[in-house]
């Protein structure tokens, strides 16, 4: 299989984005994944907490791969929850546009300088 030559040609067929990662910094996969609307399901670790668990995704408990399946299976069983999870990553995904961070880092660095 080839490998893609932009993970934007393949994200809008993924149904989920699975993140089951042990560490992580700033997971800027999961923000990519929110702007094509995907219900984000992923652990509780650094930088994963954009996703809101039961809003545009859900926290996976622990590192059993068991018991992340069925919170998976659990998801997928109510149609309702993917559609909501969907909006809402879509939505949030708007608070990332590169625009506003840069603004953002600009204006933290100038508070910081004026201390």
């Amino acid at each position: 299989m080839e490998s893609p030559a932009n993970f934007k040609d393949v994200m809008p067929a993924f149904d989920f984005y699975f993140m089951h990662s042990h560490y992580e910094g700033f997971p800027y996969v999961l923000v990519d994944a929110m702007f094509f609307g995907l219900p984000l399901l992923c652990r509780n670790v650094g930088g994963a907490e954009i996703v809101h668990d039961g809003i545009n995704g859900v926290y996976l408990d622990d590192f059993s791969p068991e018991r992340s399946a069925l919170k998976f299976l659990k998801c997928i069983r109510t149609p309702q929850n993917i559609t909501d999870f969907s909006n809402a990553s879509r939505q949030s995904s708007s608070s990332f546009r590169l625009k506003d961070m840069i603004e953002n880092y600009i204006n933290f660095y100038n508070s910081m300088k004026n201390r």
